[in-house]
């Protein structure tokens, strides 16, 4: 590590945790070259507004993450130890489409892919607060290695985290459907 970069590191340890989050969120999204769809930051919040509003008023009943659940991605994944969260059904169905995706290249690219769904969601479910906020009160979980984030509500009254959606960094929501 060079002079700079660790005072760089050394400045931005110093900041407040939202302000490290953010930061972090920054940085991670950053290297990933792809160029993005125009307007998918936009789209996202639209439809993350949607998804909160459709959670909100019963009008989508979500996906307990559930031992039924572990067992459709790796059978060998254990439950998680911490708060339950749930999935919005667009959530689940973009996992699948993403998934799909890695697998048709490669079995190992699926697992770790997976992995970095399932790790991150036990990294929210252990402390949803962590991470910074996004749009419409929601939160936003970078994966590591992935060009996706977890767009996740805590809901400290339901004792849950809700999951909105499971993100391309560069793709509106929707961008898998011409797949199935």
């Amino acid at each position: 590590m060079t002079a700079e970069v660790s005072e760089l590191l050394k400045k931005a340890l110093a900041l407040p945790p939202e302000a490290r989050a953010e930061l972090a969120d920054s940085l991670l999204e950053s290297l990933d070259a792809e160029p993005a769809d125009e307007g998918v930051e936009a789209a996202w919040s639209v439809e993350i507004q949607r998804r909160i509003e459709e959670i909100d008023s019963g009008k989508v009943k979500m996906i307990p993450y559930t031992k039924k659940c572990a067992v459709a991605w790796r059978p060998a994944w254990p439950m998680p130890k911490s708060k339950p969260y749930r999935l919005h059904p667009q959530a689940w169905l973009e996992l699948e489409a993403a998934d799909d995706w890695y697998r048709e290249r490669s079995a190992e690219s699926s697992v770790r892919f997976l992995s970095a769904v399932y790790d991150g969601l036990e990294r929210i479910a252990r402390a949803p607060q962590r991470w910074p906020r996004y749009f419409h009160g929601a939160r936003r979980l970078i994966l590591n290695r992935f060009p996706f984030s977890i767009i996740y509500r805590d809901e400290p009254s339901a004792d849950s985290v809700s999951v909105l959606a499971i993100a391309h960094h560069k793709r509106k929501p929707g961008y898998w459907k011409n797949r199935i």
